[in-house]
């Protein structure tokens, strides 16, 4: 389950940190993006990740940081509020599901993985949720998985959202920027895919485990 904070009580009712990871990522891109209007141009630098012929400027230590600093960097309040709706709308529920820690490492991982992809295969600086938003999106599209199966809401979610960026990376007019943000929903999404099936996998195994174990001690009654 989720990691959850007490609260606090307000007339009888009380306000609960019920997603830590999520929550706590939105308020830190939040504050990101508050500190870049206040001092424009001196921020969002640690909170972008380059392209290769400029990872010399940052440093390697620098780099590393930037590989996970980089989903809280976002352009603009439209870039940050279309994120934060996708993560406070979908995120809770998953971290849920799957756990804090759990939650926590994919978001990581996904961070770091298109990262280290735009360094080598792209331009321009990237920052952002937008790819740990899409692989949220296709990761939720696995509730009710079952062990040998395929659930089909998950090929619509990969068909919508997949393979629509897809056909907007080679059919687009924008500059490179905005193919690089096209590259990156791709990258979570399929990220996505790949933790729904081995996540899900793996809590099936758990479970059946369990089952086992709690079977093999159960007393037997004679007749």
């Amino acid at each position: 389950r989720a990691a959850q904070w007490r609260g606090i009580d307000i007339y009888g009712w009380k306000l609960s940190f019920n997603s830590p990871v999520i929550l706590s990522l939105a308020l830190l891109a939040s504050i990101v993006r508050a500190a870049d209007a206040l001092f424009p141009q001196r921020i969002m630098i640690y909170f972008a990740v380059p392209p290769l012929d400029q990872v010399q400027y940052v440093g390697g230590e620098g780099y590393v940081f930037r590989l996970l600093s980089h989903i809280l960097g976002h352009a603009d309040g439209n870039h940050l509020f279309g994120n934060l709706s996708i993560l406070l709308l979908v995120g809770p529920l998953l971290e849920e599901r799957y756990t804090s820690k759990t939650l926590a490492a994919l978001m990581a991982l996904t961070g770091v993985v298109e990262g280290a992809l735009h360094t080598v295969a792209a331009s321009g600086w990237l920052m952002g949720a937008s790819g740990i938003c899409f692989m949220l999106i296709v990761l939720s599209s696995f509730s009710g998985f079952r062990e040998k199966e395929i659930p089909l809401t998950f090929l619509l979610t990969f068909i919508v959202f997949v393979v629509k960026e897809v056909g907007t990376t080679f059919t687009s007019d924008d500059n490179s920027g905005q193919q690089v943000s096209h590259a990156t929903h791709i990258v979570g999404g399929l990220l996505g895919g790949a933790f729904g099936f081995w996540v899900n996998a793996r809590r099936k195994s758990k479970l059946g485990a369990h089952a086992h174990a709690a079977a093999a001690h159960e007393p037997v009654t004679l007749q």
